[in-house]
């Protein structure tokens, strides 16, 4: 997709719910992590479209298949 891990792949512990919500607006897709919470989460377009995946490894598998899906 062009993005570094660093871009894709977000982690949003301690911080405050607009915060990381106002930043996942402004991507296209990403991944959110909250590793205190264990919550995992795909967002594409700022929207949550798949939500408690419970660890990164399945996101990503996931991530992959919703890009094909959706191109």
């Amino acid at each position: 997709m062009g993005e570094s891990g660093q871009e894709l792949i977000s982690d949003y512990c301690g911080a405050a719910e607009t915060t990381f919500r106002e930043d996942l607006k402004m991507k296209n897709m990403s991944i959110y992590v909250c590793r205190e919470l264990e919550a995992v989460r795909i967002i594409i377009e700022g929207i949550p479209v798949v939500t408690h995946l419970g660890n990164l490894a399945k996101a990503c598998c996931l991530l992959l298949g919703l890009t094909y899906a959706l191109t």
